[in-house]
């Protein structure tokens, strides 16, 4: 059998699993853990690693939106750190893993006819998870389930090893793991660099050189397309950054707007009712101190990964056209762009600047009484005694 026919079609699915770790972890030796955990995975057939020694070993950091309790005690969303971020592990070259699970193993109250395969061939950077199946392997070659195995095999062996790996759902509105768009990936006997065109709505034909096994052609297609995923991985990570903290600061001005009116309201009421009401918001000026700067802490949030969005957005719209690979992420990067472009917060400044200014009014003319007061008693003094 020819090069040319060496590997026959194969389908891809193109994941985010982040690698996360501590940010003064030994790399090395966390790394070390990592693969013998996936040595020990019976799923796991065969592994290619680099060795600790000769593996490129890099630190990529991601934002991600802060972890808050689910009922947090205080009204305020944003008080505190609006962001953090995960110290991920990306390994270069990339581990390669030859897969096998029988298909009523990769499904749980579904149907075993969905799963397009029982045998994958992986390649992971840390970041990127591209997992391939043979096209020819199952009458539904593109079945949901496919690969999601893959992905519990990763934060298994994550998690053995004392790391975590974070699954980055697709795009915002949506929790699939993998890239909508599946790759049908064509093997050619002629040295190319791999090329992308559209087939169907969620079908990218890509056409790489053969390889002498399934294996290295997925790593050599992942090696094509590491940037590009790294780089939504980035403009995806400050999105989700951007939306949480808009939501929190729009629901924490909401709340400080309430704030107020109920102190407004308080003077419409009856004598009685009235001095409960004054008694019960007795702290709202130190509360709405605290709402607008919690208010202010999430608009700085917005701001500055807004900028570090729309640079990783200018790079990917210049890394997508080598090879059409941005059409890898041509369902999610449309939504993603329209989220973060469509969101306006221009009326949360408005009414956070109104409130402060208020309050520095009513601030200023307390003093001023106050300052007169007490200089009306001082001179009245000096008159008394200097008359």
């Amino acid at each position: 059998m020819d090069q040319a026919t060496s590997l026959p079609t194969m389908v891809g699915r193109v994941g985010i699993c982040i690698l996360v770790m501590g940010a003064n972890r030994d790399r090395e030796a966390s790394y070390s853990k990592l693969i013998k955990s996936l040595e020990k995975d019976a799923r796991v057939k065969s592994i290619d690693a680099p060795s600790p020694m000769t593996a490129t070993l890099q630190d990529a950091r991601y934002v991600v939106p802060p972890s808050r309790p689910a009922n947090p005690r205080t009204r305020m969303r944003t008080e505190g750190a609006t962001h953090t971020h995960n110290h991920a592990l990306r390994i270069r070259p990339a581990i390669s893993l030859h897969v096998q699970v029988p298909r009523r193993l990769q499904v749980e109250g579904a149907k075993e006819s969905t799963v397009p395969a029982d045998e994958y061939w992986v390649a992971w950077d840390g970041v990127t998870a591209l997992v391939t199946w043979m096209y020819d392997a199952s009458p539904r070659p593109f079945g949901i389930p496919g690969g999601t195995v893959v992905l519990d095999i990763l934060e298994k062996a994550a998690e053995d090893s004392g790391l975590k790996a974070k699954k980055l759902s697709c795009g915002s509105n949506c929790g699939y793991p993998f890239a909508h768009s599946d790759l049908l990936v064509r093997p050619v006997a002629e040295r190319v660099e791999p090329t992308f065109s559209t087939q169907d709505r969620h079908l990218v034909e890509v056409k790489v050189t053969t390889a002498d096994n399934p294996l290295n052609l997925t790593r050599a297609l992942l090696a094509n397309i590491y940037f590009i995923c790294h780089i939504y991985t980035k403009l995806r990570s400050h999105g989700r950054v951007i939306s949480v903290a808009e939501k929190d600061a729009r629901a924490s001005a909401a709340d400080l707007l309430a704030l107020q009116y109920n102190r407004a309201l308080s003077g419409t009421l009856p004598a009685h009712k009235r001095a409960q009401s004054l008694w019960r918001d007795r702290k709202w000026r130190k509360e709405s101190t605290r709402f607008i700067a919690g208010v202010w802490l999430g608009l700085v949030s917005i701001e500055e990964n807004k900028r570090e969005w729309n640079n990783a957005r200018l790079i990917f719209d210049e890394s997508s056209s080598k090879g059409n690979a941005g059409l890898i992420f041509s369902h999610e990067y449309p939504q993603e762009v329209n989220l973060i472009t469509s969101l306006d917060v221009s009326n949360i400044r408005a009414s956070v600047e109104q409130t402060a200014a208020r309050l520095d009014t009513r601030f200023t003319v307390s003093t001023t009484t106050v300052v007169a007061l007490a200089g009306a008693v001082i001179g009245a003094i000096a008159a008394h005694f200097t008359g």
